[in-house]
């Protein structure tokens, strides 16, 4: 047996009769009919995602684009919208616009998001009185704001203000003071990185338009197990889609592999 869902709203308010017609020519074709039910379409509105912002660059004002899926069968139309940034005062707005059944409509959110610099939660959800199904009416995201720094040269110790942040699977980053009193990120400040951890420490975003040479040159003290755990530097042109590692072996000094692995002596400069 099959079970199948038909849209019957172009007969709503009317009466109707319904005809199961069968054309059968072989001795032993057969069909079957059971278990009919005629009922009002539930309806079930969801947020299914966040289109706008992304994380980026020099995002401050950010337009809010959500889609919504119309899950149930019938027309729905008439419901309001929120977004909210860090737990704050809650954005609220109408949508008028019919969403046909089984089908997904975007909405633009007419007030800009304003995101303070560095990490943000965005929440957006919906309300709507006969939704039968609230558990998928909200939506919440990770909105990274960094500036966009396009003055050089540019110097960074993290004893003044910085917007490098960390993350990633089962991250260990931290900052703050070192044994020699200065400020700086590590991972673990005080003890050993995770087991299984896969992490980044990301800079704010750099703007190089009309610099013909860009250079980078920095200090790093490591102690990792070799071979199987390792650090590299990497670059991203495309707001953190892809990443590709800068440098060749000579620059990593490991035995032809383009990464840092084993014990270092002390602080090592870089460039």
């Amino acid at each position: 047996f099959e079970t199948k869902v038909f849209d019957l709203t172009q007969y709503a308010n009317s009466e109707f009769y319904i005809v199961f017609e069968s054309s059968c020519n072989g001795l032993f074709d057969k069909v079957f009919v059971d278990n009919i039910i005629l009922q009002e379409s539930e309806k079930d509105l969801g947020i299914v995602s966040l289109l706008t912002p992304v994380s980026g660059c020099s995002l401050q004002n950010g337009q809010v684009s959500v889609e919504i899926e119309n899950f149930g069968l019938t027309n729905v139309s008439g419901f309001d919208v929120f977004y909210s940034i860090n737990g704050g005062i809650a954005i609220q707005e109408s949508v008028i616009a019919v969403i046909p059944g089984s089908s997904v409509y975007v909405y633009d959110f007419t007030t800009a998001a304003i995101f303070p610099q560095g990490t943000n939660e965005l929440q957006v959800w919906l309300s709507f009185t006969e939704d039968i199904n609230p558990t998928n009416d909200s939506l919440l995201s990770e909105i990274i704001y960094q500036p966009e720094i396009n003055t050089f040269e540019y110097f960074q110790d993290f004893e003044s203000t910085q917007y490098w942040f960390s993350g990633s699977n089962n991250s260990s980053w931290e900052f703050g003071q070192t044994s020699n009193g200065t400020q700086s990120w590590s991972t673990n400040l005080s003890g050993n990185y995770n087991n299984f951890e896969t992490s980044w420490l990301q800079s704010p975003c750099f703007n190089f338009l009309g610099i013909i040479s860009p250079v980078i040159e920095f200090s790093m003290n490591y102690e990792i197990e070799s071979p199987s755990d390792f650090a590299v530097l990497q670059i991203s042109t495309d707001v953190g889609q892809t990443w590709q590692v800068i440098g060749d072996s000579v620059y990593y000094d490991n035995l032809g592999i383009l990464n840092w692995s084993g014990i270092s002596n002390g602080w090592e400069y870089f460039s």
